[in-house]
């Protein structure tokens, strides 16, 4: 099946710009949309205007060349792996994976990139599970959750940060992915940055 790449990401963001005759506009991203955005962002640098970024400082991954070649064997592994289990939804279109509402909230509100309340938890599951018989399950594509084959290392990082012209905005939970410091070096490839840290994750 098709695999989910960020230049494929970048160029289909790009033809929905000139789809829609835009010249200037203002970029916002959350998580992965984040990475997108400021990836976005530094390649098409004269037509954002504003950028904001949530959750994520320019990329959520990175890994450095002497590492790629375990790193490329796992992620295929894994591939191979997913589309063998049922429970990854490649195996079966229509199964289910949780047997109730709750049931779900209680895996989403302990996520691995930190907790949610109930309430925000519920939030994001109105929108995210689809019913099946007998309960539930995820209604994305299952092959987001799956690990890229490569990830750009942080000196590529950097130099798309350093790309980007917009002013930026930066919204980070406390608790949260890079709330504590984690890459705090990006920041200052920034041109023109604005720091928020809110309570959560």
């Amino acid at each position: 099946g098709v695999a989910y790449y960020l230049c494929d990401h970048l160029a289909d963001a790009a033809e929905v710009v000139r789809l829609l005759g835009w010249r200037r506009f203002s970029l916002m991203g959350h998580s992965m949309g984040a990475g997108i955005a400021t990836w976005y962002a530094g390649t098409f640098a004269r037509q954002v205007e504003r950028l904001v970024l949530i959750s994520v400082l320019g990329e959520t991954f990175s890994m450095e060349s002497d590492s790629l070649p375990g790193y490329l064997h796992k992620a295929i592994r894994r591939r191979i792996l997913a589309r063998q289990s049922p429970v990854a939804r490649f195996a079966a279109g229509d199964q289910r994976q949780f047997s109730s509402f709750d049931e779900a909230v209680a895996e989403r509100r302990n996520g691995k990139f930190g907790q949610l309340t109930d309430e925000a938890a519920a939030i994001l599951l109105h929108r995210g599970l689809e019913p099946v018989e007998g309960g539930y399950r995820w209604r994305n594509d299952p092959r987001l959750t799956l690990p890229a084959y490569m990830e750009p290392n942080e000196a590529t990082i950097h130099a798309f940060i350093r790309e980007v012209a917009a002013p930026t905005w930066l919204i980070l939970g406390e608790e949260g992915l890079f709330g504590k410091g984690e890459k705090a070096e990006r920041l200052q490839s920034f041109r023109q940055l604005e720091l928020h840290r809110i309570p959560g994750d």
